[in-house]
């Protein structure tokens, strides 16, 4: 049906598609030059951290690829991304792989991905957007052409969002089928694959996944600094008993994680959780020391409000969440690693306050890191924010718990939460390995009930409809608002805007949310200059 609908709507619109080459031999060792050249440049070749880094890509590009489905445990910054690559080249080369995806879970760590894979994997003469495809909502495209060549998943390699990967296996509309023939054959990197979706959509993806595997020719890599067997759970067992084997030797994975283990200090391994009675005593603490501070709240309100409280007594702030448009989040980024680029100087002590969009993939390494206590994957994988290069010998990540009226809670958090409580008053976390401490947090989760199998249930009563519904990563409950006057003002006068300009230059609001702010209802609501700045975004009004 995919091929009938994709012929249909090709053939509609004139259609004659140029579709690079796949050359994956050659860019297997475009890759390994990359990787060498990297080496070169970092000043210091022979350092632990590189040697290690080296070693792991090295490990990876000659691994045997004779398993169908694989994780990859690394530790966070290692260079997952393109130590993975390596291997998924060579068995798409040896296996004759129609193309590679790289699916990852946040939009923003998106554009860093395609732009390190187009310096890696580009050959000679070649245009990099076509043959490495960005398909996610904020894509910007020169032509037709490329946007065509994402969003029907015909360039050789294709780097996309959760939402688009999962929901297209899931839809029952024709716009998204037309590219589902494009998957069989095909290798999947799933990147950070521990936050790509939420705990009760996880049952029909894996079955969706060792299908994929078992009876349409994919092979797979499970990618996460804090990876965890879910497929060991009884629950998962039961949808699928496919085997999931390890990327790396067991030696190596040990290496690797001894290396990160004496990079940063954890508190949360002995037990030394603070608490702290209001905002006021959270700022004192966060303050006494000198440098880069990086701290994570559990919502968009309570970083935001942290944020404004620090600023108004003076601090030097930076805030950075959904609550800020794409433009304005690419602002304060730009401003955190000018900051933090030791060439800068920037020698004052500074805090960027934040939710969990900062956890995964953004290559920042700050001084000192703190967190609202939430879940032992995100306090995890928040460690490779901080000291990332070893560039501290005194840095730490210290997660709080924190009761003031003014801050926001997310009910969606209480059972990782509660779990992660329990792990470290067992005191255990320092004797188990990442992967393991996390396999045992996740199952604790499931048991608490955080599990759901109403997907797979329509699924095989055939009620695709249904399966489509009950499968979306992202609620249905939210409403494009505009937020930047310039571009209202265009939109006033009548000028033609793009979707990637509205996109940039608006946030995505709950219905409640814009009940609270008295928007007026239209097609497209937009915030007025004293709803919105780029320092709190759509949170400047509600605080």
């Amino acid at each position: 049906m995919s091929c009938l609908v994709d012929a249909d709507y090709s053939d509609t619109a004139g259609e004659q598609l140029h579709c690079p080459k796949t050359c994956w031999a050659e860019r297997l060792k475009k890759l390994d030059c990359y990787i060498q050249d990297l080496q070169i440049d970092s000043g210091n070749p022979q350092s632990e951290r590189n040697q290690l880094r080296s070693e792991f890509y090295d490990y990876c590009r000659n691994a045997a690829t004779e398993k169908p489905l694989e994780y990859c445990d690394s530790p966070v910054g290692t260079g997952k991304t393109t130590a993975v690559m390596a291997h998924m080249l060579k068995s798409a080369a040896k296996n004759g792989l129609r193309h590679i995806f790289v699916v990852l879970p946040y939009t923003n760590i998106i554009c860093q991905t395609v732009e390190i894979l187009r310096k890696a994997l580009v050959l000679d003469g070649e245009n990099p957007a076509e043959v490495v495809a960005e398909h996610h909502h904020q894509a910007d495209f020169e032509s037709i052409e490329l946007r065509q060549l994402a969003s029907t998943w015909t360039a050789p390699i294709i780097v996309t969002t959760a939402v688009q990967f999962f929901e297209t296996i899931a839809s029952n509309f024709p716009s998204k089928l037309r590219k589902l023939h494009q998957l069989p054959g095909s290798g999947i990197i799933i990147d950070e694959s521990h936050a790509v979706l939420p705990l009760n959509l996880m049952l029909p993806a894996w079955n969706w996944i060792t299908e994929l595997t078992n009876k349409w020719g994919c092979r797979f890599c499970l990618c996460s600094g804090t990876s965890f067997k879910f497929w060991e759970n009884e629950a998962f067992i039961k949808i699928s008993n496919t085997k999931v084997y390890p990327l790396l030797k067991y030696e190596l994975s040990q290496k690797l994680e001894q290396y990160e283990s004496n990079r940063i200090s954890l508190n949360a391994l002995t037990k030394d959780v603070p608490h702290f009675k209001d905002i006021s005593e959270l700022i004192n603490f966060l303050t006494k020391d000198h440098g880069s501070r990086l701290v994570v709240m559990n919502t968009v309100r309570s970083a935001a409000f942290l944020a404004m409280t620090l600023r108004n007594s003076g601090h030097d702030v930076l805030h950075l969440s959904t609550a800020l448009t794409p433009s304005d989040r690419e602002v304060v980024i730009n401003e955190v690693r000018r900051r933090l680029n030791p060439t800068t100087n920037y020698n004052t002590g500074w805090t960027l306050v934040a939710t969990s969009c900062v956890e995964c993939g953004l290559d920042f390494s700050f001084h000192y890191g703190f967190c609202e206590l939430r879940s032992l994957q995100s306090y995890l994988q928040l460690g490779g924010r901080i000291s990332r290069n070893r560039e501290y010998d005194d840095s730490s990540l210290i997660c709080f718990t924190i009761q003031d009226d003014s801050l926001g809670f997310n009910p969606a958090f209480e059972i990782p939460r509660n779990v992660f409580k329990k792990l470290i008053r067992s005191g255990r976390l320092s004797t188990l390995t990442i992967t393991n401490a996390v396999s045992k947090g996740f199952n604790m989760e499931c048991k608490m009930g955080g599990l759901s199998d109403n997907v797979c249930k329509r699924e095989r009563r055939n009620a695709f409809v249904d399966v489509a519904k009950g499968f979306r990563l992202i609620p249905d409950d939210t409403v494009t608002v505009i937020a930047d006057p310039d571009l209202l003002a265009k939109l006033s006068a009548g000028a033609v805007i793009s979707a990637r300009e509205l996109q940039r230059g608006s946030v995505n609001l709950r219905k409640s949310v814009i009940k609270q702010l008295h928007l007026q209802e239209s097609e497209l609501p937009s915030l007025t200059i004293g709803q919105y700045d780029s320092f709190l975004g759509y949170m400047k009004r509600l605080l």
